[in-house]
């Protein structure tokens, strides 16, 4: 399962810095692979940075926010890319789940235990 290949990398010394900082903690993302694509997670508070198309991707759906049509209000967090502020989204309708998208079409970033519950969705 794909929360198992995450937690079994995250476990590993070696993995690759990436370019980009958690916007949540402030420390260097690391590079995981989940199957063909990499995504920058954190070691320390386990957020993952999805860039547009990834969450899309590896969730199924048509697009990485499936309830983008949404309102949304702003989120405490800024993009790693861009540094904008990003929104908070509600993922899908009738689910009580948020995700910070950047405004600007950089990615998605999901705090701790927000993929095991869209997978749990799915």
């Amino acid at each position: 399962m794909l929360i198992d290949s995450i937690n079994e990398q995250f476990g590993k010394d070696d993995l690759p810095i990436s370019q980009k900082i958690c916007p949540e903690c402030n420390r260097p993302f690391v590079i995981i692979r989940l199957g063909n694509i990499e995504v920058d997670t954190c070691p320390d508070c386990e957020g993952i940075w999805f860039d547009t198309g990834e969450l899309a991707q590896i969730s199924g759906f048509s697009q990485d926010i499936p309830a983008d049509d949404l309102q949304s209000r702003r989120s405490r967090f800024k993009c790693p890319v861009c540094s904008t502020i990003m929104k908070e989204c509600v993922f899908l309708r009738t689910h009580n789940l948020l995700a910070d998208k950047c405004p600007n079409h950089h990615g998605v970033y999901l705090e701790k235990g927000e993929l095991e519950r869209i997978f749990k969705l799915i």
